[in-house]
């Protein structure tokens, strides 16, 4: 579930690795909820929302793990049809 899935390329994010990425986001903002949430009822008081911060530890999670997964990957072979054509001309 770390590492990147067999199908992954380089620099772009497929739908396998984003349904990591969302998992993670939402197992990260649950968690954070329930540990405020606990945190809040043993103090009596209250920190802070957890919701408001679960929102925040999602949106967090979700960024960093997007950038790590567009690192991931194999690359693509370069293909002919990025050479210009007067280049490939001049060689026949």
């Amino acid at each position: 579930m770390i590492e990147c899935s067999p199908s992954s390329i380089r620099g772009y994010v497929n739908t396998s690795e984003l349904t990591r990425v969302l998992f993670f986001a939402l197992a990260a903002g649950g968690s954070t909820s329930v540990i405020l949430s606990g945190l809040n009822e043993s103090l009596q008081t209250i920190l802070v929302q957890p919701a408001d911060f679960a929102v925040g530890s999602a949106i967090l999670v979700t960024i960093i793990e997007i950038l790590r997964r567009i690192q991931h990957g194999r690359e693509l072979p370069p293909t002919v049809s990025s050479q210009p054509v007067d280049e490939v001309k001049k060689t026949n």
